[in-house]
Parts: structure tokens; sequence; C-alpha cells
């Protein structure tokens, strides 16, 4: 089962991947990675946020 989700994330990530730099990509090449760094942050403290009230 988890290597399932993790096939599927990679999966969707390859897909979107493209879209999404050339909707976030501006002038300079460092703004992609801000944007998806924060987006990784956001999705980290949601998981914490449900590890939390699950236990």
């Amino acid at each position: 089962m988890c290597t399932s989700v993790v096939l599927v994330g990679c999966n969707f990530g390859a897909f979107t991947a493209p879209y999404t730099l050339k909707l976030v990509g501006g002038a300079s090449l460092s703004q992609p990675y801000l944007v998806y760094g924060i987006v990784l942050l956001v999705i980290a403290a949601g998981y914490a946020v449900y590890h939390l009230v699950r236990k």
C-alpha cells in the first residue's frame, strides 16, 4: 500500500511539474523553489496536525 501511494505521488508530481513551473515561473529562477518550499511546508504542517489529532 505504501509503495502504491508513493508511486501515485511521484507520477502526479511528474505530470503536474511542467504546468506548475510554467504557472509559477517568473523572471527569476528561484521563484519556483520558493513556491514549492512553501507548498511542502503546508503539507508538512497538515500532516503534523493530522498526526496530533489522531493520537
